[in-house]
């Protein structure tokens, strides 16, 4: 660690990088270090950073998880080089045991690494999770919908749901069956429907947590409203910084 601070490696591009680099500066109290090279340049940051930051960006492309493309679901651009890299820099912090934060497409990259079904996309399903021109304020306490826990988090937060922001179309598929809410170690601690009406529904997955591995991701950003005291947004920086500590 340099100055006795941690550095914390974050991935890119996103339209919040700002937001996530003043995140890591004044929550964490981190250095932040860009990590977007291919192949082997990837191997010094890594031995430079205490921690990563999977940030949001490009869909994943669908062969990246074994999928043939499907008409009419891609409607941002893939980034299949981001998700090669994205990859190994999941696979070596797991070998180094540096923690993982990751958000958005971040966490739905790494809920595909340990076997959880990437819905290309959930737009016009009935709940909105990606706002478009949605005039949404987070600063007035606007929301897009609700994620409702599924697995224990009384130590950091007290409701059984709480709103949160979301800017995405592609989710992590849950369902309504109890068994999809773990894979090889991965648990989804909150979950978010997709539409209102029961028959229609499908779970998507909002939180997510290692059982044994410091890995933390959540569907929503944190780094856009935790400043507004947003209460699942501090939940879930309270609980990584939980991880970095111990």
């Amino acid at each position: 660690m340099f100055n006795n601070k941690r550095i914390c490696g974050i991935t890119g591009p996103s339209v919040y990088s700002f937001e996530i680099q003043k995140m890591v500066e004044k929550f964490f109290g981190a250095i932040p270090m860009y990590i977007n090279q291919n192949g082997d340049n990837l191997n010094f940051p890594l031995s430079q950073i205490d921690f990563l930051c999977l940030v949001g960006g490009n869909d994943i492309f669908q062969g990246t998880y074994g999928q043939s493309l499907s008409y009419n679901n891609c409607l941002t651009k893939f980034d299949r080089l981001r998700d090669i890299r994205e990859l190994y820099l999941i696979n070596e912090c797991i070998k180094l045991n540096k923690p993982i934060l990751a958000i958005c497409r971040g966490m739905q990259l790494v809920c595909v690494k340990f076997g959880f079904h990437l819905m290309p996309d959930i737009t016009g399903m009935g709940i909105l999770h990606s706002p478009g021109d949605v005039k949404v304020n987070l600063e007035a306490g606007e929301f897009m919908h609700y994620t409702e826990f599924v697995q224990d988090w009384h130590l950091y937060v007290k409701k059984d749901k709480l709103p949160s922001n979301s800017f995405h179309h592609q989710g992590i598929y849950v369902g309504e069956n109890d068994n999809w809410l773990e894979n090889n170690g991965l648990k989804v601690i909150a979950t978010a429907n997709t539409s209102l009406e029961k028959k229609n529904n499908t779970r998507i997955a909002e939180i997510v947590e290692h059982d044994n591995l410091k890995i933390l991701g959540c569907q929503f950003h944190p780094e856009i409203s935790w400043e507004n005291d947003d209460a699942i947004s501090l939940s879930i920086l309270n609980r990584f910084k939980e991880m970095l500590d111990n």
